[in-house]
């Protein structure tokens, strides 16, 4: 919608306003201003502002005025330039239209002599800042009265004799089925007056000619209307009645002055009532929140809401700690409940205005012992290289232990697990088939067993895992990595436990268990260590079953773990007194560069690393060795990797080939006089 602000100026007192301070606070309260642009010719600024799905009831300059009014809480005087039109009309009740209750309210008038020329340049000016075309014609006066109250007004050129009276009107029924006009409020071609001969289709044609006209404003009743674009905006008939006047009162003055007293005819139905809602106060501060003070918690108080409102065209009724409010005609649609009305007050006064701070916390929740040793067991297992996995503790019965559903999705998943080392297993499996040979994993979760078949089950909270992969090192560059050991993956286990403060001790034996009971098909009957605390089995280390080896068709070993956590946290100890080594990290990104050096087979690694470090140690931050091989019997090729950064700036590619060039010309000088 676009808007002028010298006709804006006219319905509400924007006197000492900024125009771009008014298009912020309307753009807070849900009217967006996308433009303004200024109009040299007609010397004015024109607004144009969005108006959202919701807000049906904006449809004129009328409502824009009210809602800037109550905004800015700056006096409106749209009202007080109509109401002294009335004291020179008449108003004439058709009593015979009390069969037509489809409509809310219905004004008439007719207006003889009336010369056609053209339209006032002040009126034309309003309606090219509105982006409507005058025709300079008296069209443009119902064109003025309909973006101003946003009322269908219409205008028609009709003949009259001296006997017409306009009481003895026997229908204004529009038929609904009617092409010509489908759209139209009322089809002013179906009138059946006697005296009338209706011509709607010439008004253009007339220019400097005296004319015989009807003026005619009608609202629907919103549950009568089947047309979706005439429904879906109700109008308010206050609204009509103020427009109705002012076209009136505009055509008198402009093309018909001092011919006689002007009549209105009217039909308006009374059963139309307003919706009331009933909004309690202390639910508006409680969904508002308190506004932004220095001091102490400060409230919107009744006496602003109450104003707020009435400046909304609400009516209030107070009553204590709640208010009745009864929804303008115009808003029916768009508000229905109390919060609809909470939301009106805080676009108002400003959302900005009050405090969006989070409730102040008085004490933190403390995660328990148990979490956070099990968050640390995570974080220790992926430092060492291991991958999280999750699986379901549905599966299919192992054993006699299991705790059995009542009612299963499926067969497959009938029952609790009894241990984490079958799932890693079939993990495993899943990601040998997917071509991920050396996967290796840990999982924490629960395990449940039922103890001798008992109707209580009891469970247990587990660390499981599986290691074992075909390149886990080598021990020349040139050689074949080999695969994963026995005492390797021992190590792996041993480094865990140290990292976690946990002294534990290994046996070749172990009293019975029920961890060992429900993975014995598992384990490697000769190749198992039993992980025991205070000579009590806590879990198990051991080789893989050659069948279910067999099964995985791998050709290297796999070994598997799994340990009560319960048990094992309760060994854990925690030294008091611990020296860290901190250094700074740099924020500035590194440069990786990869070399090749051809050097005697004979000169060892830890010469050429520092002979590169010497003088650049402060921008090399790491050397590592990706390759090497032999060419001849007495030279070989080591590919060398180098990142380069700097602590207090970002390092430029110049530099670092700088630096390189140094150390090249040191290496060359050294392997010189080697070979000298």
């Amino acid at each position: 919608m676009k808007i002028s602000w010298n006709w804006l100026s006219q319905l509400v007192d924007l006197k000492g306003i900024n125009q771009y301070e008014l298009a912020e606070k309307l753009t807070l309260a849900g009217f967006e201003v996308e433009n303004i642009v200024y109009k040299q010719d007609i010397k004015d600024t024109t607004f144009d502002i969005s108006i959202t799905a919701n807000r049906l009831d904006i449809i004129s300059l009328a409502s824009i005025a009210v809602e800037i009014a109550a905004i800015l809480k700056i006096p409106l005087i749209l009202y007080k330039r109509i109401e002294p039109y009335n004291i020179e009309i008449k108003r004439k009740q058709l009593n015979s239209l009390e069969n037509y209750i489809i409509y809310t309210k219905i004004n008439l008038s007719i207006i003889k002599k009336v010369c056609i020329n053209n339209s006032p340049k002040w009126l034309q000016d309003y309606l090219i800042t509105s982006d409507i075309n005058p025709t300079n014609s008296i069209l443009d006066i119902i064109r003025f009265v309909n973006f101003k109250w946003g009322q269908c007004i219409k205008i028609f050129q009709i003949n009259t004799n001296n006997n017409i009276q306009i009481e003895t009107l026997e229908s204004l029924h529009t038929e609904e089925n009617s092409e010509q006009n489908r759209y139209s409020e009322i089809d002013i071609t179906k009138i059946q007056a006697s005296g009338f001969e209706i011509n709607s289709h010439n008004i253009h044609n007339y220019q400097n000619a005296n004319i015989d006209i009807m003026i005619l404003g009608n609202i629907y009743q919103n549950n009568y209307v089947n047309h979706k674009k005439i429904k879906s905006s109700l109008k308010s008939t206050r609204y009509l009645s103020y427009g109705y006047t002012e076209a009136i009162h505009l055509i008198h003055e402009i093309y018909t002055p001092n011919l006689g007293n002007k009549i209105i005819y009217e039909y308006e139905n009374k059963q139309t009532k307003n919706q009331t809602i009933k909004c309690n106060i202390n639910n508006i501060n409680r969904t508002l929140g308190p506004i932004h003070s220095k001091g102490n918690i400060k409230y919107l108080d009744k006496i602003a809401i109450i104003n707020i409102l009435k400046d909304l065209n609400f009516t209030v009724i107070d009553k204590a700690n709640e208010l009745k409010i009864k929804v303008p005609e115009e808003r029916i649609l768009d508000i229905e409940k109390e919060i609809d009305i909470i939301e009106e007050i805080g676009r108002i006064y400003g959302f900005n205005y009050f405090s969006d701070n989070l409730p102040t916390i008085n004490k933190v929740g403390n995660l328990s012992s148990i979490k956070l040793t099990t968050k640390k067991i995570r974080q220790v297992l992926r430092s060492i290289g291991l991958h999280e996995v999750l699986n379901y503790s549905l599966r299919s019965s192992l054993n006699d232990n299991h705790v059995q559903l009542i009612n299963p999705l499926s067969n497959d998943q009938k029952e609790l697990r009894t241990n984490l080392i079958g799932n890693l297993i079939e993990s495993k499996l899943y990601n040998i088939n997917k071509v991920n040979n050396d996967f290796e994993a840990f999982e924490i979760g629960k395990i449940f067993i039922n103890h001798n078949k008992s109707t209580i089950a009891s469970e247990y909270l587990h660390l499981a895992g599986l290691l074992g992969n075909s390149s886990f090192c080598r021990s020349e560059w040139n050689k074949t990595p080999s695969e994963l050991s026995w005492f390797q993956a021992k190590g792996t286990l041993e480094e865990f436990f140290e990292r976690m403060h946990i002294k534990v001790s290994w046996s070749e034996n172990s009293e019975k268990n029920y961890l060992l009971d429900n993975i014995k098909q598992y384990i490697h009957p000769k190749r198992t260590s039993y992980i025991k605390q205070k000579n009590k089995t806590i879990g198990l280390f051991s080789q893989i079953n050659s069948r279910i080896a067999k099964k995985l068709g791998v050709l290297y070993n796999i070994y598997i773990f799994e340990i009560n956590i319960e048990d094992l946290i309760q060994e854990i100890q925690q030294p008091q007194h611990l020296t860290y080594i901190y250094k700074p990290y740099s924020n500035y990104p590194k440069i990786i560069r990869d070399i090749s050096i051809k050097v005697s087979k004979y000169l060892k690694m830890q010469t050429i690393i520092n002979m590169i470090q010497q003088d650049n140690s402060k921008f090399i931050e790491s050397i590592n060795i990706f390759d090497e091989y032999y060419e001849t019997e007495t030279t070989k090729s080591i590919g060398l990797r180098i990142t380069y950064r700097s602590k207090n700036k970002t390092l430029t590619n110049e530099e670092v080939e700088k630096i390189e060039q140094m150390f090249k010309n040191k290496l060359c000088m050294k392997l010189m006089k080697s070979k000298s």
